[in-house]
């Protein structure tokens, strides 16, 4: 069923020339609101995992502008549906989040969670950066968090991988500048914002505990902490982060750094400050 969305108030003059935009990870939240706004002047191509979110993500949109796709960033073979679209922006969103302490989980989720939000996600990286770069320009937006500088209980699997996110974005754009490269690199470092995505976490971390393991048996209390945390800091609408990659994304020459809210990111330079 057909849902009506509210843009946000972006005027036209905001925006740049029209450019063909990549979005994977695109089946919900900040990433599809992302892409729904940038559609009012673009052609967004909104990529997701399977092929029940594409059944599911045609039903929400109704504009000629906005293109669906699956890539499932783990199956090179998908990879060949970019081939001819011709990527002025990509955003590379896609990821996963899987909750418990290192100490007590399975080593094999956690290199699955490696899996999708390193390896996947930066060898597509690389497969659109070399396309970009064959036509001598192009940018690529890496979705983060802000969650890659801070020591969060029972959530390490998933802040690691991001903190190796932001990592390889800092050192590919600093790379692409030494080269003088046209291809530019920003770096998405969201903080909290009630999408859900983090309840998954907390609540899927009893599946991956492992039951022989004090940890295991301190899960409830940790459920129960971390709820009461995110309920108090979380960002209720996603308005803030999606203007400001909305606006980035409309520039000539984006920032390397996007972030939101401001109160989020001045609270983790404080913590960084103090406890580092």
């Amino acid at each position: 069923m057909l849902k009506k969305y509210k843009y946000l108030n972006i005027g036209k003059n905001n925006f740049g020339d029209n450019m063909n935009v990549l979005i994977t990870g695109a089946f919900s939240n900040i990433a599809f609101e992302v892409g729904m706004n940038l559609a009012v002047y673009h052609h967004v191509y909104l990529a997701v995992h399977t092929n029940a979110q594409l059944d599911k993500i045609k039903d929400r949109i109704n504009n000629d502008n906005i293109s669906v796709l699956k890539i499932d960033i783990t199956n090179k073979v998908d990879y060949k549906s970019i081939d001819n679209l011709d990527i002025d922006l990509f955003i590379a969103n896609a990821a996963i989040g899987i909750g418990g302490s290192i100490l007590a989980m399975d080593m094999d989720d956690i290199r699955y969670n490696y899996e999708v939000n390193v390896f996947s996600n930066f060898e597509l990286i690389k497969y659109v950066y070399n396309i970009m770069n064959k036509k001598n320009g192009g940018r690529i937006f890496i979705m983060s968090s802000l969650a890659s500088m801070l020591p969060i209980e029972m959530l390490g699997s998933y802040t690691s991988t991001k903190a190796s996110i932001s990592m390889l974005a800092t050192t590919i754009h600093k790379e692409l500048k030494f080269i003088k490269s046209k291809v530019k690199i920003s770096l998405i470092e969201p903080g909290a914002y009630h999408t859900g995505f983090n309840q998954v976490m907390i609540d899927n971390k009893e599946k991956y505990l492992l039951k022989d393991n004090s940890f295991y048996h301190l899960r409830k209390k940790f459920t129960k902490r971390q709820r009461f945390i995110f309920n108090l800091i979380e960002k209720k609408k996603n308005k803030t982060i999606v203007n400001k990659i909305v606006k980035e994304a409309n520039k000539k020459k984006s920032k390397f750094k996007i972030r939101a809210p401001l109160l989020q990111v001045f609270f983790t330079k404080i913590y960084l400050l103090l406890f580092r």
